[in-house]
């Protein structure tokens, strides 16, 4: 779900299986829910995108990075490398 500054949601994604964690094919979802977004709002660049821990991955801090948005997504420690 990507909801406002006043928890307004603006874009949902569809149903998966309860069997998948939240970064389960995240990159595609979220493309899917910005472009269906994208038809009645203008999404500036440089906004934040705030979200936790679950989805903190490279390949949507990388997508994010690409549509000039700034994430903001709490450290997950599975990705933390243990010396």
């Amino acid at each position: 779900m990507i909801c406002d500054n006043n928890k307004n949601i603006l874009a949902i994604s569809e149903c998966i299986n309860g069997n998948h964690h939240d970064s389960y094919n995240l990159v595609p979802i979220v493309k899917k829910m910005f472009k269906s977004l994208k038809k009645t709002v203008k999404i500036k660049k440089g906004i934040y995108f705030n979200a936790d821990s679950g989805f903190d991955t490279k390949d949507f801090r990388a997508y994010l990075t690409k549509e000039k948005m700034i994430p903001n997504i709490k450290n997950n420690k599975r990705n933390s490398k243990k010396e």
